[in-house]
């Protein structure tokens, strides 16, 4: 969903925000930090109000699908 690219040297795609289904649920996944100092930081309160939203709503449909164990490979090798 958001991703940004590291530089233009190594060029790696990497995800801020991503969605997937997992086992029987969804997961919306943020490398974000959307809970600390809410009060301060309004762009982090609405960007997390935005997501919560989101995944309210009829549209929060991940089309990618994702076993346990691929989230295990991606978090701890990279």
């Amino acid at each position: 969903m958001v991703r940004v690219i590291d530089d233009f040297l190594t060029n790696r795609n990497l995800g801020l925000i991503f969605e997937a289904n997992v086992g029987n649920g969804k997961l919306l996944f943020s490398s974000i930090d959307l809970g600390k100092d809410l009060e301060n930081r309004i762009e982090a309160k609405q960007m997390r109000l935005s997501l919560l939203n989101y995944m309210d709503s009829p549209e929060f449909e991940p089309e990618t699908s994702l076993i346990f164990e691929d989230l295990e490979t991606t978090i701890y090798n990279e």
